[in-house]
């Protein structure tokens, strides 16, 4: 059976003083960063604004969302509103050649059709420039990071958080079989101790693979199945139940501490990437 991670109440996960339960806007403050091959990486970050609040020295978790290959950051904004309303901010950025990330830092085009070999490893390396680049932001507490893909996005999570120490763990919507040089299989076990969440829909395949990921690594490894008959980003959209229990789950990793790193314990042998 997967394992799975008690998700605590939210008022208890949240542990965020001057914030009552409900709505929490959000304002969303423009986002650039540079690829180390020149390919500018645009988008927002999103941060939590509660109204008469006293939270000038509240610093936000974060959440790095991915979106799906050849899908737009805007899809997940219903995500990014759920987040918010937890007290964790999100970024949301286009994937490298697609929306507004498509120029070079010399005005060439890096276009989404004519993707390079390995695109989804070049994306899932971007990652680690977009952590770096949120320093700039000091409402943000970047000791406390979770990635969030969706579909092919959720490939690039997985690898992108098991690359980055920083990260509290990851969230892999829908997941797609592995795929552009990614093996989910393998990047969730080198995620070793760190927790994930799995997060499925109504449809068997989809089921079929959040349990087969759900055992690799050693941590705890959660499989939702929210039994939504939709697939990718559609399970995060406005009044379905992907948001909020993605939210959920985040907070509670939030509110926890970190996941120490095994001392003088061998992992399980990770399968070769595919």
């Amino acid at each position: 059976m997967p394992r799975s991670l008690a998700i605590a109440t939210l008022a208890a996960a949240l542990a965020l003083p001057g914030l009552a339960a409900g709505k929490i806007p959000s304002r969303e403050v423009d986002f650039e960063t540079v690829a180390h091959d020149g390919v500018r990486l645009r988008g927002v970050v999103a941060i939590p604004d509660p109204e008469g609040a006293a939270t000038a020295a509240q610093r936000w978790p974060v959440a790095i969302l991915v979106p799906a290959q050849f899908r737009p950051r805007s899809a997940l904004v219903h995500l990014s509103d759920a987040l918010a309303d937890v007290g964790i901010a999100s970024v949301m950025l286009d994937l490298r050649g697609q929306g507004d990330s498509m120029t070079t830092s010399a005005g060439e085009i890096y276009s989404g059709k004519l993707l390079p070999p390995g695109y989804l490893r070049l994306a899932a390396g971007d990652q680690a420039l977009v952590l770096e680049a949120l320093a700039r932001l000091p409402e943000l507490d970047l000791s406390r990071v979770a990635l969030v893909g969706v579909a092919q996005g959720a490939l690039v999570a997985a690898a992108a958080a098991a690359d980055l120490p920083a990260s509290r763990g990851v969230v892999m919507v829908d997941a797609t079989e592995s795929a552009g040089g990614l093996s989910a299989e393998r990047d969730l076990g080198l995620l070793g101790t760190r927790p994930a969440l799995l997060l499925c829909s109504g449809f068997p395949v989809s089921k079929e693979r959040a349990a087969a990921l759900a055992e690799y690594g050693l941590g705890e490894r959660t499989v939702r199945c929210v039994g939504e008959f939709f697939s990718g980003d559609a399970l995060l959209a406005e009044d379905r139940a992907g948001a909020p229990a993605v939210a959920a789950w985040l907070a509670a990793l939030f509110a926890s501490p970190p996941t120490p790193a095994p001392r003088g314990e061998a992992e399980a042998p990770a399968p070769e990437r595919r």
